[in-house]
C-alpha cells in the first residue's frame, strides 16, 4: 500500500503511534480477551478522530489480523481527503474490521466450547451439560445416562505410526460417534483418548444395543495413508436415577464402569444400572 503525506516531522511522529508498537501492560504480552478489549478502545478512539491508538502486539491468533486492519484504518483517516470515494473506501474498511472482530469473537467462543481436533463438546462444556442433566433429573425425574468410552492401545498407535496417525484416529472416532448417537444425545473428547456421551435414556436394553453400536463404529478398521490402522475400545455405562450425586461423581461411575470392561478383556461394554 503506497503511503504519502508523511513528510513533516509531526506526521511521522503520528505514523508512528498509529501503527503497532512494542510494549504491553509491563512488557507481559496481552491476553486474547484483554487485547480485543485494546481494539474496541481504539476503535472508539478513531470515532472521536483521535488516531494516536499505540496498539500493543497481538497475541498469536485470529485478532493479529484485526489489530493490523485498525492501525491501517488509522492511517487512512488521518491522510484522508475529503472525497466521496476515499469515505467509501473508509466504511468498506471499517466493515472489514467489524467483520473481522465479530468473526474472531464467533471462533474464540467455539474454541471455549468444542475439542480443537474433533470439533466435539470439550471436558468443560460436558460437564456444563451434565450438571443441566442432574438439574432436571432432580426437578422432573427424567432420568438420563453417561457412557465413558477409552480406546485399547492407542498408545500403540502413536508408538508405531506417529502422533499424525493417532490424530487421524482420534477425529475418526469423534467423526463416528457423532454420526451414531441420536440428535438427543451429547459427545465429547474428556482428553487423549478418553470419550464421553449424555444420553437420554428410553430403556437400558435400548441403551445397550446403541452402545454396542457404538463399539462396533469406533473400532472399524481406518484407512490412513496407505495403511489400514485398526483400534479396540472399552465402553462404561451408567444410569443416573435422580440420586443426589454431582456430575464429576458421575463421570466416575462411568469411568469405572469402563475399567471393569478393560479389566474384562477390553472391546466391551460395561454396563451399571445403579450407584453402589
Amino acid at each position: 500500500m503506497a503511503r504519502t503525506g508523511w513528510g513533516n516531522s509531526r506526521d511521522a511522529s503520528l505514523r508512528r503511534c498509529i501503527l503497532v508498537t512494542p510494549g504491553g501492560k509491563g512488557d507481559r504480552p496481552l491476553t486474547e480477551a484483554e487485547y480485543e478489549r485494546r481494539l474496541l478502545e481504539a476503535l472508539q478512539q478513531l470515532g472521536e478522530g483521535d488516531y494516536d491508538l499505540g496498539l500493543p502486539p497481538a497475541p498469536p491468533g485470529p485478532l493479529a489480523g484485526v489489530g493490523a486492519g485498525i492501525a491501517r484504518l488509522a492511517e487512512v483517516l488521518h491522510s484522508r481527503e475529503a472525497n466521496h470515494r476515499e469515505t467509501e473506501q473508509l466504511s468498506m474498511l471499517l466493515q472489514e474490521v467489524n467483520s473481522q472482530l465479530d468473526a474472531s469473537r464467533r471462533q474464540l467462543a467455539r474454541l471455549a466450547d468444542e475439542d480443537e481436533l474433533t470439533g466435539l463438546l470439550n471436558r468443560r462444556s460436558f460437564s456444563a451439560a451434565l450438571d443441566g442433566s442432574l438439574l432436571r433429573a432432580r426437578r422432573t425425574g427424567q432420568n438420563f445416562a453417561v457412557l465413558f468410552l477409552d480406546l485399547d492401545a492407542f498408545k500403540a498407535i502413536n508408538d508405531t505410526h506417529g502422533h499424525a496417525a493417532g490424530d487421524a484416529v482420534l477425529q475418526a472416532v469423534g467423526q463416528r460417534l457423532h454420526e451414531v448417537v441420536r440428535a438427543t444425545d451429547s459427545c465429547a473428547r474428556l482428553g487423549g483418548d478418553e470419550f464421553a456421551v449424555l444420553m437420554t435414556v428410553a430403556e437400558v436394553d435400548h441403551l445397550d444395543v446403541l452402545a454396542r453400536r457404538l463399539l462396533s463404529a469406533v473400532t472399524a478398521p481406518l484407512r490412513w495413508e496407505d495403511r489400514i490402522l485398526s483400534v479396540g475400545a472399552s465402553i462404561g455405562l451408567v444410569v443416573s436415577e435422580g440420586e443426589d450425586e454431582s456430575a464429576d461423581a458421575l463421570l466416575d461411575r462411568a469411568d469405572r464402569a469402563m475399567y471393569e470392561a478393560k479389566e474384562s478383556g477390553g472391546n466391551r461394554v460395561q454396563i451399571i444400572r445403579f450407584a453402589s
